[in-house]
């Protein structure tokens, strides 16, 4: 139904449009298809953001909120479980929600929060965004080193890996791991920061997450 509506905003020439590309998918031969997809990937090439500019509409609209967030967001807010976690002197008042100091998956924003600093800086070229990003990675950097577990980092204690490799009840650690590594990445990839952390050293992943995954 969520499809549906959507498509329903369309012009109704695209939408026109739309079906009959999907029931010439549907109806066409499979070598044909297997062609066409083929001469499809030949011409389909990567490119960067900075290639692309929004023009004046919802979108730049959109663009422009979501930045003026993340400039008015205090570092302090996010950094706050990660800085409690590590036993660091954390300033300022948590966020509250999912990343409420007592809530499980506390951290996962930050890998969020990263990844649209560093995609906004790699679209406009937003260099107080990038700073702020990069400013970020360095106090996780001083967390991840506080830890002393090897390279982990997260916002939680590591024992909530432990609650899932006992098959203890437990709220998504891995997916908040995945999220924040995912921020981290975005970062490097972007150029908004040469400060790589240390990796960390391979979980004990057992065939027990992985049924439970």
């Amino acid at each position: 139904m969520n499809n549906l509506k959507y498509n329903l905003r369309l012009p109704v020439r695209l939408r026109v449009i739309i079906t009959l590309i999907t029931v010439g998918a549907i109806l066409a031969p499979a070598g044909t298809a297997t062609a066409a997809r083929a001469a499809a990937q030949d011409k389909l090439v990567a490119f960067d953001l900075d290639r692309v500019k929004l023009l004046d509409g919802l979108e730049k609209s959109e663009m422009r909120a979501d930045s003026a967030y993340l400039h008015a967001l205090d570092s302090d807010r996010p950094l706050y479980n990660f800085r409690k976690t590590a036993g660091l002197p954390a300033p300022g008042k948590p966020l509250g929600g999912w990343e409420a100091p007592d809530c499980e998956l506390r951290g996962h924003f930050v890998g969020h929060y990263l990844s649209a600093c560093a995609l906004l800086y790699k679209s406009t070229g937003d260099t107080a965004i990038k700073v702020k990003a990069e400013g970020m990675v360095h106090e996780l950097a001083k967390c991840q080193k506080a830890l002393h577990q090897g390279g982990y980092l997260s916002a939680f204690p590591s024992t909530l890996i432990d609650r899932v490799e006992a098959e203890k009840p437990v709220w998504a650690p891995y997916y908040t791991i995945h999220k924040i590594m995912a921020g981290l990445v975005t970062c490097i990839s972007s150029a908004v920061t040469r400060k790589r952390l240390t990796s960390p050293k391979p979980w004990p992943i057992t065939s027990k997450s992985v049924r439970r995954a």
